[in-house]
């Protein structure tokens, strides 16, 4: 439609602030669950789990300071809280990962950013209730890892004395590249007017294929058969202007939907072509309905909502695409484990 070419078009104008100060890596969990769960670094009384990032290869990040995980999305029951004496080696990876750890650092490359201590990890038992769960397993590094955004960071953990060996600690993992990625995880801004079919309720999120993005714009609880608008900025002026809840969108573009249906409903997905450029721009939406019942000006807002579009293309293929090299062993601590196109999210911050 002539809308969505465009919003489109109106898009390079909403671009990412410089110097990015946290980053989830592989791309893809961004805003979505990983396609199963793995105990592996937390459940036995010892192991050793490893992985190469080459997400953080020109991202920007110069010093790492900690990295946090998150929990996997159902079946948690043995995820109960624990303590496990944890020790964190990084480097650079070498070109060539093998099944035999030390051998995949760079030579004079591997530092202790945490040193062996006792780590308390929290209880996972409580499925999220929207997955993916948030991050919120971190270990705050003793000392940074100075990341030179060109050779291939590499992380080494060893775990041992686990307290509730095994009794299996479940975090996010993606075993297969998703079909579909999304943006971030929507965020509700305030709370939309109240109509005759109840509070002005919008979501709005983004997710793209391999070769399109997504914007899903549904309303309910607005007025019946109300021309509507979404307003999409990147800011989140709130201010009062004189409706019956505050503008939450900085008006960049106004996308002409359509009309809600008698229950005050409307959906719309409106697919356009990936670009590169399109990689996590922050959005921020609110619906604007015309509402002849409402005191003063005859118009609702909805609440708003906050967003990114997805860092990647879903689409499947190659697990190579993570980016990440990964090998692991859940009965030891090495000196050779198993390999495998695996990964566990990873939060990095600095």
């Amino acid at each position: 439609m002539r809308q969505t070419a465009l919003f489109a078009a109106t898009l390079a104008a909403l671009t990412v602030s410089a110097g990015a100060q946290q980053l989830v890596t592989p791309p893809h969990a961004v805003g979505l669950e990983g396609n199963s769960s793995s105990g592996i670094t937390f459940t036995n009384a010892a192991t050793r789990t490893m992985q190469s990032d080459g997400n953080l290869v020109g991202s920007g990040l110069r010093l790492l300071r900690s990295m946090t995980f998150r929990r996997n999305g159902s079946d948690l029951a043995l995820s109960i809280a624990r303590t496990v004496d944890v020790q964190i080696d990084m480097g650079y990876s070498v070109a060539t990962f093998t099944n035999t750890f030390d051998n995949n650092f760079e030579a004079n490359t591997k530092t202790t950013v945490f040193s062996l201590k006792q780590v308390s990890l929290p209880d996972w038992t409580v499925a999220p209730p929207t997955p993916p769960a948030d991050f919120d397993l971190t270990i705050k590094f003793d000392t940074p890892f100075v990341n030179d955004n060109v050779r291939t960071p590499i992380f080494d953990i060893l775990c041992s004395n686990n307290s509730q060996p095994g009794s299996t600690y479940r975090m996010d993992w993606f075993s297969t590249v998703p079909t579909l990625t999304k943006g971030e995880r929507p965020e509700a801004l305030g709370t939309g007017c109240t109509t005759a079919n109840g509070v002005f309720t919008y979501t709005f999120e983004t997710q793209a294929d391999a070769t399109n993005m997504s914007v899903l714009y549904a309303f309910r609880g607005a007025a019946s058969n109300a021309p509507c608008v979404a307003m999409i900025g990147g800011t989140d002026p709130n201010v009062n202007i004189g409706l019956c809840t505050n503008l939450r969108s900085d008006l960049t573009f106004v996308l002409p939907l359509g009309v809600s249906d008698g229950t005050g409903t409307f959906g719309l997905n409106a697919p356009i072509p990936w670009s590169s450029g399109l990689a996590g721009l922050r959005l921020i939406s609110q619906g604007f309905c015309l509402d002849a019942t409402q005191p003063g000006l005859p118009f609702a807002l909805s609440n708003g909502v906050s967003t990114t579009t997805p860092y990647v293309v879903g689409g499947g293929g190659a697990t190579a695409i993570f980016k990440i090299n990964r090998l692991f062993t859940s009965t030891g601590q090495g000196p050779t484990g198993t390999l495998a196109t695996t990964c566990i999210p990873v939060l990095w911050s600095v």
